[in-house]
């Protein structure tokens, strides 16, 4: 495991899993976009379609946590809800494995390179974070938190590489500050842009970010 084995367990565990998940992408060279299955009853009926992306990265997380030692339900976008935990994983406290394997489909089936994450967290049984991680599989970069504190690194080879803590800006006035936010999806997303107008107004320059990267 390298440079993850300075990191705790849960930490370790989802680090992995997402440095996977970005070299399963990486090798599908934008060509995942077939159409495996799709959603009814309702549930994103906005963008029903999942990409062969899709499920080889969701299929991938299945993999990681079923071989690892974790007692854990898995919640992600195309399986829902997936206890994974067996009978030697049991005796150990559970925990959720809470994922968006691939975000940025429809930018992705139309050949755009943006806005591509991955993504993965685990949480406590009384839903207190443990760890997250977001991998820029554009940028091949990965922001990630243990129950400490944040820290920003880059992936080269599929491995992890020059990880340090994040740091805030240290710029305090508004006008010269840059501001990075999910604006994606207008129908959610405008009555929230118009409540905090006043704040983009002030700030210098806004980033629009996919979800998981403005989260």
């Amino acid at each position: 495991m390298g440079e993850l084995s300075k990191y705790d367990e849960y930490t370790a565990f989802a680090l992995e899993a997402v440095l996977g998940a970005m070299g399963v992408i990486r090798a599908l060279k934008g060509g995942g976009t077939e159409v495996v299955a799709t959603r009814d009853g309702g549930y994103k009926s906005w963008d029903p379609e999942t990409f062969r992306v899709d499920k080889d990265t969701e299929d991938h997380f299945i993999d990681c946590v079923r071989t690892s030692r974790l007692n854990a339900v898995l919640l992600s976008e195309e399986a829902k809800r997936l206890d994974l935990s067996t009978s030697y994983t049991r005796s150990k406290p559970r925990v959720y494995v809470i994922s968006d394997p691939f975000d940025g489909s429809w930018l992705y089936k139309r050949g755009i390179p943006a806005f591509w994450y991955t993504t993965l967290a685990v949480y406590d049984e009384a839903g207190q974070p443990l760890a997250a991680v977001i991998g820029d599989c554009c940028a091949q970069t990965v922001d990630f938190c243990d129950r400490r504190q944040a820290y920003t690194g880059k992936v080269r080879d599929g491995l992890l590489v020059d990880a340090a803590p994040a740091r805030p800006s240290t710029e305090t006035d508004l006008a010269d500050a840059c501001l990075e936010t999910y604006l994606m999806k207008p129908k959610f997303m405008y009555p929230t842009v118009n409540r905090f107008e006043p704040l983009f107004r002030s700030v210098k320059f806004i980033v629009p970010n996919g979800g998981p990267g403005g989260f």
